[in-house]
């Protein structure tokens, strides 16, 4: 959709140039992935630093010399520090893995200074650590206001996609194992079939912008009382996506393809395109499926 959007606004004609784009983009998405792990790691190698330095205070306290080290010792630590993909993946794309000191300060700062921070080092207890862990990225990490500043220095669009791919690095922790061998401890990989991913990302693309004028045409017969100019571009653009998947892709239900554009409008668009989407999607689909234009392949998937 962003792709899409970034298209069609530029008054780009040149397809390939444009599937360039969106591969690229696809890309910094996935960089974006990685670059929030690494920081997660970085944490950890921070927070093992302080903890030496505190040792070599002039006037240690107990606690300065014999330190908690459970943050550093955990299964979900181990496997982000020891995690060979992630540093195979980073060094392959080469992305800079140094996180900034201040960042990385104020973030130990706030996840030190937190009520379950103590409790958790406290109790020892690895069966809470992928919560703990999922807790500190999500509140101190992803949250962190200078974070934005941090990422959009090296990339301008990396904060359009920072909640999508901070629920990505969640589903990552969620998904490792207690006790398990960091190296047994998976990343999520850009596309859960290759081939197939591929195939269905760029047809889409392709697929919207040569039809644009047809479905273009389409959506506006059931808009009568709105010009082509006064709808939203983003509503319009969801809307020739959404019937692009009616009529070109047989696996995907349709029921899928309608929720799917609805959600996204929720976000990207107007309060009220939800519903105008909606209505206007559901008009075409049930001429379409008069017209016996939708070919679904597949058990209940004209529903």
């Amino acid at each position: 959709m962003q792709a899409l959007y970034a298209f069609f606004s530029s008054g780009n004609t040149d397809l390939r140039s444009g599937e360039v784009e969106l591969n690229r983009n696809l890309s910094k998405f996935y960089e974006l992935y990685l670059i929030l792990l690494s920081i997660t790691s970085d944490l950890i190698y921070y927070t093992s630093e302080r903890l030496e330095e505190g040792k070599k205070k002039q006037l240690a306290t107990s606690e300065d010399l014999t330190p908690n080290t459970w943050f550093l010792n955990n299964s979900i630590a181990k496997a982000l520090l020891e995690s060979q993909e992630l540093q195979k993946e980073l060094a392959r794309l080469k992305i800079n893995t140094r996180t900034e000191t201040d960042l990385l300060h104020k973030i130990y700062q706030n996840v030190r200074g937190s009520e379950r921070y103590q409790a958790y080092i406290k109790a020892m207890d690895d069966s809470q650590s992928i919560d703990f862990f999922c807790y500190v990225f999500k509140e101190f990490i992803a949250n962190e206001p200078t974070l934005s500043f941090f990422l959009e220095e090296q990339n301008i669009y990396f904060l359009n996609d920072l909640d999508h791919v901070a629920y990505l690095v969640l589903k990552t922790l969620k998904s490792w194992e207690i006790g398990v061998a960091p190296s047994k401890q998976r990343l999520l990989p850009l596309y859960k079939d290759e081939e197939d991913d591929r195939k269905f990302v760029l047809e889409l693309f392709r697929f919207t912008i040569l039809h644009k004028k047809e479905y273009e045409a389409l959506i506006s017969s059931y808009t009568p009382n709105w010009e082509t100019e006064r709808l939203a571009q983003m509503d319009m653009l969801l809307m020739e996506m959404a019937v692009c998947e009616f009529l070109n892709f047989p696996s995907i239900p349709v029921n899928v393809s309608m929720n799917e554009y609805i959600e996204i409008s929720k976000e990207y668009s107007t309060a009220q395109s939800k519903t105008f989407i909606n209505g206007v999607l559901d008009k075409i689909l049930k001429t379409l499926n008069q017209e016996k234009k939708i070919k679904k392949t597949g058990r209940g998937l004209m529903q």
